[in-house]
């Protein structure tokens, strides 16, 4: 049966012509382009630096110039650095914060990404999810007491899992924290 004669196709929206998530591409920012086409990722670092004063408000940017770095020069460290010049452009904004932390905590840099979720939380403290993140990198660590302190934390402030559209998610996680076979390494 053709999608169009669906009876679950709303036929004034879908004309049969998705184009599938490959084939889309979106041209690379002229900076990217000059960045990708440096001699080496000094030359390319040293070219970030120039750009950054023009595009400090601009978040893409500096996660294109993150991106590029791990990609094309297989460069950790100046991915690091771009995002920590990020990171100091998007203080006060917690969604880019989030981003910013998920992409540490992707690579490795575990404390880099404790950090940021510290200061998520310090900038949306009722929101359960910035909880959530922070103990998800101490448990990924095998650091359960400090999982477990942040847990107790929470619930000191007077919040409770049930009230959140994440309750459930953070009451597995609490229970797998507390399993009886990780006590010895809570302890």
């Amino acid at each position: 049966m053709c999608i169009r004669d669906s009876p679950y196709t709303n036929k004034e929206y879908y004309n049969e012509d998705a184009v599938a998530y490959e084939l889309l591409s979106t041209p690379k920012p002229d900076y990217i382009l000059e960045l990708e086409n440096s001699s080496n990722t000094n030359v390319a670092f040293k070219k970030y630096q120039e750009f950054s004063s023009k595009n400090q408000n601009n978040f893409d940017f500096f996660l294109n110039v993150a991106n590029s770095f791990k990609l094309k020069y297989k460069d950790f460290d100046n991915y690091k650095r771009v995002l920590l010049d990020a990171e100091e452009y998007s203080k006060s904004n917690p969604e880019e914060l989030k981003i910013i932390a998920y992409k540490y905590q992707q690579e490795g840099f575990y404390e880099n990404a404790l950090s940021v979720y510290k200061k998520i939380i310090k900038l949306r403290p009722k929101h359960a999810q910035s909880f959530r993140d922070l103990i998800n990198v101490y448990t990924e660590l095998k650091q359960y007491k400090k999982a477990l302190n942040i847990y107790n934390y929470y619930f000191k402030k007077g919040f409770t899992l049930e009230e959140n559209g994440i309750g459930e998610i953070m009451i597995l996680s609490l229970i797998h924290i507390s399993e009886p076979t990780r006590q010895a390494e809570i302890s």
